[in-house]
C-alpha cells in the first residue's frame, strides 16, 4: 500500500499514518482485517490468508485511514496452471499471390520441453491492405474477410509444426493498385491431456514482392537544420531488403486563384463548364483537382538522388534555403525482382518564419515553429493569407483565462506572433483563431504543449541471471538512478511469479502517483447564426425530363401460406444408440466365441504354456550407493514478494531467494520510487531449468 495525497501536477507522500485494510469476498462480506502503518516512503505491507471453500469471483481490499481511502479488486478462481504455450516463427520470406506459403510454429512447455505429437487445428483468413496513397483518390475500402484454408496437422519430435496454404488473391482489386493481402493464420494446439492453447500469425503477399515507405515531417521549417528523411524498402513481411531506390522531391503547382473551402461537395456530373463556373464563383474550387493538393500536378524537381537501402535509410534533409515556400511531394521508387515498380509518396510544406510572402495563394494557414516547448523558449506563430484586406482574430487562453484578444491585419501577407513560455505554462495552453473572407468563416485552436519535467527513475542490473537451477539460492543486485543519471535512495517492490498465469489474465503493475494536468480549453469561439448553409427542395416532374414509361407488373410467387418476412428455424431431434458388445453365446452349457477370436486365444495360451515350461533367469542389478532423486516440494506459483526493499544512499540494493522447484518461466517485476515520487518500473523473464 502506498499512501499519498494527489493534487494537480503534484503529490505528497503520507508517512507514519495508521491504516486499516479490510478484505472482502465476492459477496462483499468481510473476511479479515489488518492494521498497518506507513514508513518514511509512504508504504505499508501485510498479508492475508484466503479462506477455503468460499465463493470464487472478485475479491476486494479496502484501505481506510484519517482522510485516506483506497480500494483494489482482484480475482479468486479455481484454475489449473497452463503447461505449454504456442508460438509462431517470424515470417521473413517474400511471397507473391498464388504462391505456396509456409508458416512454422512450435508448442513449447513453460519448462522449455518440446510438445510432441500434439494435434494442431488451423484456419487461414484473408484481409486486404491498400497503400496509403490509394485512399487519397478513393473512398474507404471495406473488404470482407474470406477463409481460404483450414485443416489439421501434428507437432513433430521438436514440437514444431508447419502450415501450408496457397496465397489466393482478391480478384476484385486491380494489380496496379498494389494491394497487399494479409493472411491471418490461427493455430489451435491440443496436447495428449486435452489442454488447448492458440496463437495467431500474419503473412503478407501481393502482386509485387517489395514495399517502399518514406517518412518525413509534414512541415519543414527553413530555419531548422535537424530535419531528416526516413526511407525503407522491405518485403511485404517487413524484413529489410537491399535495393536501389530513386528519391525525388517536386514542388506542386497550386491553383492560380485564391480558393475558399467548398460549402458543399463537388457533383459527380457537372452541368457547367469550368470557365462558366469560375466566372460566377471565382473563389470556389471547381473539382477535386483544385481543392485537394493530392491531385495538384507536379512542377519543378528540386531534389533527385539514388540511394542504397538499408545503408542509406536515414538521410539528412537537403538544404531548402533557396526553395520557395509551399506544398511539396517526396516520391521514392524502386523495382522488385520481376520488374514491378514500387512507389510511395509523402506530402509536406516548406515554411519560413522570416518570410512575409504567402505561398500557393493560400486562403488561410497557421503554423507554429516547434512541436513542443520548454520554459524560457518562445512560441512563434505564423499566420498567412493571400486574401487582400483580411483580418484574423487571435485569442490567447492560459489557465482558463483570456490573456489577450486581438484583431491582426493580414492583407495578403504573413505575420509572425511570438509568445514567451513560462514555468507556470507547464501542461500547455491554447490559442484560438478566427478568419473571415469570401463569405466563409474559419475557426480553430492551436494547442501549445509544454511538458512537465521527467519523473522517471532508471533501474540498472548489477548482478542478474535469467537461467536458474531449481532449489538453489540466488542473489540479485540492482542500482536505481535518477532522471539525469544521478544516484538516489529509493524503495523497491520486487515480485516474481509463474509467467504461465498471464495466459489467463495479463498482469502488470500500474503506477501513476502524480496526476499531470494536460490543458483543456475552457472557452470556445462561435459565429452563432452569422454563417451557415442549408438545403432547399425544388419540385419537378419526371415526365418533363424522361419519356413516358409504362409500369411493368412482375409475376408474384405463390407461397401457399408460407412467409418469407421473418426467418424461421426448423430443427429435428434424434437419439444416438450406444455401441453394443456382442455377447458370447452359450451352447449346451459351453461358452462359445467367434472363430477368429478363439484362434487368437489359443495361440496366446500356447505361448504362456511354452513360457512356463522353459527355463529362464532374471538378472537383478547389483545395489549401488547412488542417492535417490530428490522429490520436488516447492511448487509455489510465487517465487517471492518483497514489498519494502530499501536501497542505500547510492541507490544500490540486493536480495536473495531460493529458486522454486517448478520448471517453468517466471516474470520478475520491480517497482521503485523515491521520496519525491520519481519512479521506475521494469520487467524481466527468468527460466528455471535442470541440466540434462
Amino acid at each position: 500500500v502506498l499512501a499519498l495525497q494527489q493534487k494537480d501536477n503534484h503529490s505528497d507522500l503520507l508517512t507514519r499514518k495508521n491504516l486499516e485494510i479490510t478484505l472482502r469476498d465476492a459477496n462483499y462480506k468481510e473476511v479479515s482485517k489488518l492494521k498497518v502503518k506507513t514508513n518514511e516512503y509512504g508504504s505499508a505491507a501485510g498479508n492475508f490468508v484466503l479462506p477455503k471453500g468460499v465463493l470464487t469471483g472478485n475479491f476486494h481490499m479496502e484501505v481506510k485511514g484519517v482522510n485516506i481511502s483506497g480500494r483494489k479488486d482482484f480475482k479468486v478462481e479455481n484454475y489449473k496452471r497452463p503447461k505449454f504455450e504456442v508460438k509462431f516463427s517470424p515470417v521473413k520470406e517474400a511471397y507473391k499471390v498464388n504462391e505456396l506459403v509456409k508458416v512454422n510454429g512450435e508448442a513449447v512447455s513453460y519448462s522449455g520441453a518440446k510438445l510432441t505429437d500434439a494435434t494442431v487445428t488451423y484456419r487461414v483468413k484473408r484481409v486486404v491492405e491498400l497503400p496509403r496513397w490509394w485512399y487519397w483518390y478513393r473512398p474507404l475500402y471495406i473488404g470482407a474477410t474470406q477463409e481460404i484454408s483450414h485443416g489439421t496437422t501434428k507437432t513433430n519430435q521438436k514440437g514444431e509444426f508447419e502450415i501450408s496454404f496457397r496465397a489466393i488473391p482478391d480478384l476484385s482489386l486491380a494489380p496496379e493498385d498494389q494491394p497487399v493481402f494479409i493472411y491471418e493464420v490461427m493455430a489451435e494446439v491440443t496436447d495428449l491431456n486435452g489442454e488447448t492453447h492458440t496463437a495467431t500469425s500474419r503473412v503478407k503477399a501481393g502482386y509485387q514482392s517489395l514495399k517502399a515507405k518514406i517518412e518525413l515531417s509534414s512541415t519543414i521549417i527553413k530555419e531548422n537544420k535537424k530535419d531528416s528523411i526516413q526511407i525503407e524498402v522491405t518485403n511485404l513481411n517487413r524484413v529489410a531488403v537491399p535495393a536501389k531506390a530513386d528519391l525525388k522531391i517536386f514542388k506542386l503547382k497550386a491553383p492560380d486563384r485564391i480558393l475558399r473551402p467548398r460549402p458543399w461537395p463537388a457533383p459527380d456530373m457537372k452541368l457547367m463548364d469550368k470557365e462558366s463556373f469560375v466566372s460566377l464563383f471565382p473563389h470556389i474550387p471547381y473539382d477535386k483537382q483544385e481543392s485537394d493538393f493530392h491531385f495538384w500536378p507536379t512542377g519543378k524537381t528540386y531534389y533527385s538522388r539514388q540511394i542504397q537501402t538499408p545503408d542509406q535509410e536515414k538521410l539528412v534533409f537537403p538544404s531548402v534555403k533557396n526553395w520557395p515556400e509551399g506544398k511539396y511531394m517526396a516520391l521514392v521508387t524502386t523495382t522488385d525482382k520481376d520488374g514491378n515498380e514500387i512507389k510511395d509518396k509523402s506530402f509536406f510544406d516548406i515554411v519560413s518564419f522570416k518570410s512575409k510572402l504567402v505561398p500557393d495563394r493560400l486562403f488561410f494557414d497557421i503554423d507554429k515553429n516547434k512541436k513542443e516547448y520548454r520554459p524560457g523558449e518562445n512560441l512563434s506563430l505564423k499566420i498567412s493569407s493571400a486574401v487582400p484586406h483580411s483580418y484574423t482574430r487571435l485569442i490567447l487562453e492560459k489557465d482558463h483565462k483570456i490573456i489577450y484578444d486581438k484583431w491582426i491585419k493580414i492583407d495578403n501577407t504573413s505575420k509572425t506572433i511570438k509568445v514567451p513560455i513560462l514555468e507556470k505554462d507547464r501542461g500547455g495552453f491554447v490559442l484560438h483563431y478566427m478568419f473571415y473572407a469570401y463569405n466563409t468563416y474559419k475557426k480553430g485552436q492551436v494547442y501549445v504543449p509544454v511538458p512537465y519535467p521527467s519523473k522517471e527513475l532508471k533501474i540498472e542490473t548489477v548482478h542478474f541471471r535469467d537461467k536458474l537451477i531449481p532449489g538453489e539460492k540466488e542473489t540479485w543486485s540492482f542500482q536505481i538512478k535518477g532522471p539525469k543519471g544521478e544516484k538516489v535512495a529509493a524503495e523497491v517492490l520486487a515480485s516474481m511469479y509463474d509467467a504461465s498465469l498471464d495466459a489467463f489474465i495479463p498482469h502488470k503493475w500500474q503506477f501513476s502517483p502524480i496526476r499531470w494536468r494536460m490543458y483543456s480549453p475552457f472557452y470556445s469561439v462561435s459565429t452563432g447564426s452569422s454563417f451557415g448553409k442549408g438545403n432547399i427542395f425544388i419540385p419537378f416532374r419526371l415526365d418533363e425530363y424522361y419519356d413516358h414509361y409504362t409500369r411493368i407488373n412482375a409475376p408474384r410467387l405463390k407461397l401457399f401460406g408460407f412467409s418469407l418476412g421473418r426467418p424461421h428455424i426448423r430443427y429435428m431431434t434424434a437419439r444416438a444408440d450406444s455401441g453394443i458388445m456382442q455377447p458370447i453365446q452359450k451352447k449346451g452349457g459351453v461358452h462359445t466365441m467367434d472363430k477368429a477370436v478363439a484362434e487368437e486365444s489359443a495361440e496366446a495360451l500356447d505361448a504362456v504354456k511354452e513360457a512356463e515350461t522353459s527355463s529362464f533367469r532374471i538378472s537383478m542389478p547389483e545395489k549401488t550407493s547412488e542417492p535417490k532423486p530428490l522429490l520436488r516440494k516447492n511448487l509455489k506459483e510465487t517465487a517471492f514478494f518483497y514489498p519494502q526493499i530499501s536501497t542505500d544512499k547510492n541507490g544500490n540494493l540486493s536480495f536473495s531467494f531460493v529458486a522454486p522447484d517448478a520448471l517453468t518461466k517466471w516474470k520478475l517485476q520491480l517497482l521503485a520510487h523515491d521520496k519525491k515520487l520519481d519512479y521506475a518500473y521494469k520487467e524481466f523473464t527468468v527460466q528455471t531449468q535442470k541440466d540434462l
